[in-house]
């Protein structure tokens, strides 16, 4: 009997959906594959350029797919263009002069830049955006071209009698009007993307170059940045405006910082190796592209914006808290909950690498690194009450400080490394050589978190006797207590300033209550400042992603 028509298709039926399944298969897989191809590119740093030539200064088109830069590859520095992988590069510029700067027009058709073809002089240029109509703007001194969002003007650092300052240029009428002031040296103006203000940079004594803001119009100047540490250079505003981007100079390396649109938050992106900057976003501010010389000579680079600011240090579902770095700013002391109770954990900031000092049954909790490096102190209910104990930097040799006969946390170090100061609702002052105590606060205060400044002379702690956390002063020596503001966790910078908690936010303050200014300025909670022994660096903890976990600023 001849097969049924049913038995002569099923082979070929079944072999067909056979391979219609192995193509599904292998099309998913190749979707899931280039989805995290496309992922692990986006959240890394990617190296764009690898001339042996200097590659500088690179601005991202609005459309995203094409980046210009500076490169004197072909023997002066020149404006190129490249495709945003790094691909495609071209000579846009072909002259003997120094061109430099370029700033692409908001719809994409134009780009601005800086030459110094004709005369030696420095002028604002225009080109179509592939290089053809190439035109000065005008015959006055010009550099470091930004766009206004409308297309409609140009501003540009210009220098007249000596002194730099901030024009803009109305292309329709082809006429310049000077914003800042004739005695103020301004420079490397950006325009914020609603068009009302820009961002400039202007060197304000001592001899230093701060961010400051202005009207369109000139008016209404606010210096936005008042940083001890950075100088400041480069400004680029984030395509939404909530954030900026600049070059910041310190200890004589150069870096990318963020910060947040108000001038709090100071933090750093790039790394250590080599200097970078000129920062430049995406358009859809999701990536910065700028120049490092990481590799050996100057490159373009585009590295992943970390959500939200400041640089976070750990990443672990537990809570780490009360953060303290070590004298010489490589390390970072804290309590976590991430092996299932508190102890005290180190990580190193340049590795990123975290290991356990503390692994006891008991709570080890507030750790504060000794000012000689040599020594941590700590609490811990280990003896079935809080107590405060001093080990070695490396965790080894454990030992109980008593202080008093009830409970003792928070230590606090003297400038000398030879004294602690406790939190026992009074405050006590313990002598390590002898085991001395005695008592500068009395225990009706409720004093806690005291923190000694670094001259010695003085301990700021907090107390909410009057029901209010409030924020106090005594002499070390012991004496009046003054009242200073509403806060609570004070800790000391080296300048004599004093940062604190206030509600959910990090402020600093001077010792008298002048001068509050927020350091924070981000939801939810940030909590436990710390600075480093420089000043330059504050650390805390934040539970900004969910859970507290420990952050740097730059301040």
């Amino acid at each position: 009997m001849p097969p049924s028509k049913a038995k002569r298709i099923s082979i070929p039926l079944v072999a067909g959906l056979i391979a219609l399944v192995a193509i599904i298969v292998f099309a998913l897989a190749a979707l899931g594959f280039y989805t995290r191809l496309k992922r692990e590119r986006e959240a890394s740093t990617l190296q764009l350029t690898y001339d042996r030539a200097e590659d500088t200064q690179p601005d991202v088109a609005p459309d995203g797919k094409r980046v210009v830069f500076v490169s004197n590859r072909s023997g002066h520095p020149n404006i190129w263009i490249m495709r945003s992988d790094g691909g495609e590069p071209k000579n846009l510029t072909h002259d003997q002069g120094d061109n430099g700067s370029p700033a692409w027009s908001p719809d994409g058709k134009r780009i601005a830049f800086q030459s110094s073809r004709i005369d030696g002089l420095v002028r604002i240029f225009l080109m179509n955006a592939d290089g053809s109509g190439q035109h000065a703007l005008g015959s006055g001194s010009g550099e470091r071209p930004a766009w206004s969002p409308d297309g409609n003007w140009i501003a540009y650092q210009g220098t007249r009698h000596d002194v730099s300052g901030i024009y803009v240029f109305d292309i329709a009428t082809r006429s310049e009007r000077r914003l800042t002031d004739q005695g103020t040296r301004c420079a490397e103006p950006a325009w914020s993307p609603d068009g009302k203000r820009i961002l400039h940079v202007r060197e304000t004594k001592p001899s230093t170059l701060q961010l400051f803001l202005m009207d369109a119009d000139g008016g209404n100047v606010q210096q936005l940045t008042h940083s001890t540490s950075l100088t400041m250079r480069a400004p680029a505003w984030s395509p939404d405006g909530a954030r900026i981007a600049f070059n910041g100079g310190f200890e004589k390396h150069q870096a990318v910082f963020l910060m947040k649109a108000d001038g709090t938050e100071i933090s750093r992106l790039t790394g250590t190796d080599g200097d970078q900057g000129e920062a430049s976003w995406s358009r859809d501010g999701r990536r910065i592209f700028f120049e490092s010389n990481a590799a050996g000579n100057s490159d373009i680079f585009s590295m992943p914006v970390p959500k939200g600011t400041g640089r976070r240090l750990t990443f672990d579902y537990a809570e780490d808290q009360s953060p303290s770095v070590s004298p010489t700013g490589g390390q970072l002391v804290f309590s976590s909950k991430r092996s299932g109770r508190p102890d005290i954990f180190v990580q190193d900031l340049g590795t990123g690498q975290i290991h356990n000092l503390t692994n006891n049954p008991a709570d080890d909790e507030h750790p504060a690194w000794s000012p000689d490096g040599t020594h941590i102190a700590f609490d811990s209910n280990r003896t079935g009450r809080k107590q405060v104990f001093v080990m070695n930097a490396d965790g080894s040799d454990p030992r109980l400080i008593p202080a008093g006969e009830g409970e003792a946390f928070a230590p606090a170090w003297a400038p000398d490394s030879a004294n602690l100061v406790v939190s026992a609702a009074t405050l006590l002052v313990v002598h390590l050589s002898d085991g001395y105590t005695r008592e500068i606060v009395p225990g009706e205060w409720s004093a806690e978190w005291p923190a000694w400044s670094s001259d010695g002379a003085w301990i700021a702690f907090s107390s909410a006797r009057y029901g209010t956390p409030r924020l106090f002063l005594v002499a070390s020596r012991g004496g009046p207590v003054r009242a200073i503001a509403d806060g609570s966790h004070p800790a000391w910078r080296s300048d004599g300033v004093l940062a604190f908690e206030r509600g959910t936010q990090i402020f600093t303050m001077c010792p008298d209550g002048s001068d509050v200014r927020v350091l924070t300025n981000t939801l939810p909670r940030n909590v436990s400042p710390s600075f480093s022994k420089d000043g330059f660096r504050l650390f805390f903890s934040t539970n900004r992603d969910g859970k507290f976990e420990l952050y740097e600023i730059y301040n």
